[in-house]
């Protein structure tokens, strides 16, 4: 049995190293073992067999190798990120041992020849020289025969690519010697610079072609160094110039001014513009000074020539001489651009000599002329043209219009009929204008002529129709409309108009939002206009409150063009605000009901617990009168008493100060069960079930004093500043006071529930104005309400509370109430700052 005494870790597999040691060979291995101290140490593990005097030994050599393993992990690192770097940069590093001959290279090289490395492909110093560019082999020869007199070389040369093509190589070198100073080995960087030099190659021969089609093409060439601020012109240039051909090279400044300055600013602005690239290349016109002072046109061409980075470094163009042929150049462009343009209007246009005679037409007008008139044009008149016995008033009335206007200069647009060839009636209008010439005077006069007959009749039949339909949509009592993709109205209904323009504000062109909603803000993505320009859908329905109160329902239809754009969006509109407005006043009558079912049912159980209450209280009532009594008959005994003792002690109260507490806590007794007797008063009276035809005399202090005892509690728990102020000499008011405190109740709990500190108060105020009005003032210094909740607070179900259990009916009960006693409730309220209402009652007439 072979026992192996050291404590390797679990993942150890003694099996193998068993069976080769009971072999009487030598093992070999690693092992994780567990030192004495209890880490874990890598080692290599060497075991052999003998035998001595017949007994079997084993020995064991234990080398720690951590710190081999970790450097052989960095080792790996760093050649990882040396292979990346190389192949970045492009680079494939090599060596050539001078004694034996040997190559070695990195393979980078096979990718830059473009060779599969798969294929067992191996690269010796021979087979690296046969794929050298055959005029580059003598020079790399060279390199090598003199290796010895030098340390270290650099040179460029190309390689044939196996798949075709050639690779540029820049190669760097070093000689190492050995210890005899002999040449030993060379070593040595490859790195791959074809894109390099085949785009300065490109570049060079791009420059070159340029500049030979600039020397075809002008009078001479020129050059721009935005660094150097200066320019440089050819030979031939100078002397186009009046210079001599020495001077070729100019400062920024000479040269700009040397230009005209109605021209410079634009020149420079398109110089700048080829250097910001905004513009591809420059091609300008302009005026420039020979040095005998004679400005002269000419037309400059140039290109921007960047470096290798794309960044500009100079600008190269030639110029050319206009100034013999660019007026005549020009004017021919002129005429047969103006040739061209006319005979492509599809308006007839003609012109005529200052004698009336035709000169000319356009392809338009001689149409016209051979459908209509159908005689030879040029060189006739007008009466000429209208020979017709019923177009001689015609002719004659065109005449005087045209000699007046060459006496005057001014154009004229007239309209005129004449009879055709067929015999048909023709409505034609004419726009007439004079032609001057260079001299400024008058050489021809020119006519554009429209045909306005087929015009007329459409527009008199698309009258007729337009009318029968308007006169359909006006009888019609929906609203009617019609937008652009601008959301602006093309048309309305009488409907449509009486309902959002008034007599003087303006109705066609207004926008559909001020339309539907006035001046309120409303975002654009909630135009539901906007869905049905989209394309996306059909008709649609949308239900919208205007403005003006009232609610609709909008019905919305695209209208397409052929292509199927939308173009046009038709409305209509119905009026449904009493429909909605009957469902919500079914749904207020209906939580009123429940609430006023809550409320009676709510009454029944105050009245009751009001009842409970009393008959203790009755009891309180009564038996502090009678402790009054006996303490009166007591107080006499008592005072012989301490008249003997001062220092006794009654209740943990000192017997001088007995009498005084004594009336002090039946004092407090009897006003708290008086107390609780209004308060039970008031719960009785403000529960109690009163009719609604029952109206008596009341008083609001009276009113307001019920409900602050009423809301009492909540009061305190809500602020430590409220404050009653109530006026005097206040007439009574006529209604049902129990209604009245419920409206003083619902605002008052408002107000508690808009404080947000206790420091915040609550101020009650009763007057009476010169109106004859009485008002009960609550203010608070809440959180406000803001201008657009503000104008919803009496609506039904309208509440800001609703998380917290508000119903929204609590202002629209009392709304309903002050409506009732023909008074009014009035809101101001600022955000943050708190709110003001009064209930404004009319005062009795006495």
């Amino acid at each position: 049995t072979l026992i192996i005494p050291i404590a390797f870790t679990a993942s150890f597999d003694p099996a193998p190293v068993r069976k080769k040691l009971m072999s009487g060979k030598e093992a070999i291995f690693e092992a994780e073992i567990i030192s004495k101290n209890g880490a874990i140490v890598l080692c290599e593990l060497r075991s052999k067999p003998f035998t001595l005097d017949g007994k079997r030994y084993l020995v064991t050599v234990i080398r720690d190798i951590r710190g081999q393993r970790a450097f052989e992990r960095k080792l790996q690192e760093q050649e990882s990120e040396l292979r990346s770097t190389q192949a970045v940069a492009k680079l494939s590093s090599w060596h050539h041992d001078l004694t034996t001959g040997k190559r070695k290279d990195s393979g980078l090289i096979f990718k830059i020849l473009g060779v599969d490395r798969t294929k067992g492909n191996k690269f010796s110093a021979k087979t690296i020289f046969n794929v050298l560019h055959p005029e580059d082999r003598e020079k790399v020869r060279n390199i090598y025969h003199a290796i010895s007199d030098k340390n270290e070389f650099s040179m460029d040369f190309r390689m044939m690519r196996s798949c075709g093509g050639i690779s540029y190589i820049h190669s760097t070198g070093r000689v190492l010697v050995d210890k005899a100073g002999k040449p030993e080995r060379v070593v040595g960087v490859n790195q791959d610079v074809t894109e390099k030099r085949l785009a300065e190659e490109n570049l060079r021969q791009s420059e070159r072609n340029l500049r030979s089609i600039l020397e075809a093409i002008s009078v001479g060439q020129w050059e721009y160094d935005p660094n150097a601020r200066r320019f440089s012109v050819s030979e031939s240039l100078s002397l186009f110039y009046g210079y001599s051909k020495t001077q070729t090279v100019f400062e920024e400044q000479t040269v700009f001014e040397s230009i005209h300055i109605e021209d410079r600013a634009r020149v420079k602005s398109e110089l700048y513009n080829l250097f910001t690239e905004k513009n591809s290349c420059l091609n300008s016109s302009f005026r420039v000074k020979r040095q005998n002072g004679e400005f002269i046109w000419v037309l400059y061409r140039a290109v921007l020539v960047k470096d290798m980075k794309g960044e500009p470094v100079r600008v190269i163009g030639c110029v050319e001489d206009l100034t013999e042929s660019m007026r005549f150049d020009k004017m021919k462009e002129q005429l047969e651009f103006f040739e061209r343009m006319i005979n492509t209007i599809p308006i007839p246009i003609f012109y005529k000599d200052m004698d009336g005679k035709y000169l000319g037409y356009n392809k338009a007008a001689g149409e016209f002329w051979e459908q209509h008139i159908n005689i030879p044009l040029i060189g006739q008149t007008i009466y000429d043209v209208f020979q017709s016995k019923n177009n001689m008033k015609v002719a004659q009335t065109i005449d005087l219009r045209e000699k007046k206007m060459i006496s005057t200069g001014a154009s004229i647009s007239k309209s005129f009929k004449f009879i055709n060839r067929s015999g048909e009636e023709r409505l034609l209008v004419e726009h007439k204008s004079l032609l001057t010439g260079y001299d400024k005077k008058p050489q021809c006069v020119i006519a554009a002529v429209f045909d306005m007959t087929d015009i007329r009749k459409a527009e008199v039949t698309l009258r007729k129709t337009t009318q029968r339909l308007n006169m359909t949509l006006n009888a019609m009592q929906e609203i009617i409309m019609c937008f652009d993709s601008n959301f602006n109205l093309q048309w309305g209904n009488r409907t449509a108009r009486n309902t959002f323009a008034a007599v003087s504000k303006k109705f066609v062109g207004r926008h559909w939002r001020e339309l539907w909603f006035g001046d309120r803000e409303i975002a654009e993505e909630d135009f539901h206009i906007r869905e049905a320009f989209s394309g996306n859908g059909g008709m649609e329905k949308n239900v919208v409150k205007s403005f003006n109160g009232k609610t609709y329902e909008v019905w919305t239809y695209p209208v397409k063009d052929r292509r199927g754009k939308v173009t046009l969006v038709v409305e209509a509109a119905l009026d449904v605000t009493e429909k909605f407005r009957a469902e919500s006043q079914a749904k207020l009558h209906q939580q009123q009901l429940i609430q006023a079912d809550k409320m009676k049912s709510l009454g029944i159980l105050v009245a009751g617990v009001a009842h409970e209450i009393s008959n203790p209280n009755n009891f309180i009532g009564i038996n502090v009168s009678v402790l009054g009594k006996i303490w009166n008959d007591f107080l006499p005994l008592l005072n012989q008493q301490l008249a003997i003792d001062q220092k006794q002690m009654f209740g943990g109260i000192p017997a001088a100060k007995i009498e005084y507490s004594v009336k002090i806590l039946l004092k407090g007794i009897k006003e708290g069960s008086e107390r609780i007797m209004a308060i039970v008063d008031n719960l009785k009276g403000y529960v109690r079930e009163t009719p609604p035809d029952r109206v008596e005399l009341f008083s609001v202090n009276e009113a307001v004093a019920k409900s602050v005892l009423l809301m009492n509690n909540l009061l305190k728990k809500s602020t430590r500043k409220f404050m009653v102020n109530k006026g005097t000499n206040i007439p009574p008011v006529n209604g049902v006071q129990q209604q009245i405190e419920q409206v003083i109740i619902n605002i008052l709990q408002n107000s508690c529930h808009a404080l947000s500190d206790p420091e915040q108060g609550i101020k009650v105020s009763t007057y009476h104005t010169l109106n004859k009005e009485v008002v009960v003032e609550i203010k608070d210094d809440g959180c406000g309400i803001d201008a657009e909740n503000l104008k919803h607070i009496t609506d039904p179900f309208f509440t800001t509370r609703r998380d917290s259990g508000g119903t929204g009916l609590g202002l629209s009960i009392s709304f309903s109430i002050m409506e009732d006693h023909k008074g009014r409730l009035e809101f101001e309220s600022r955000k943050n700052v708190g709110t003001t209402v009064r209930i404004v009652l009319p005062a009795a007439n006495l």
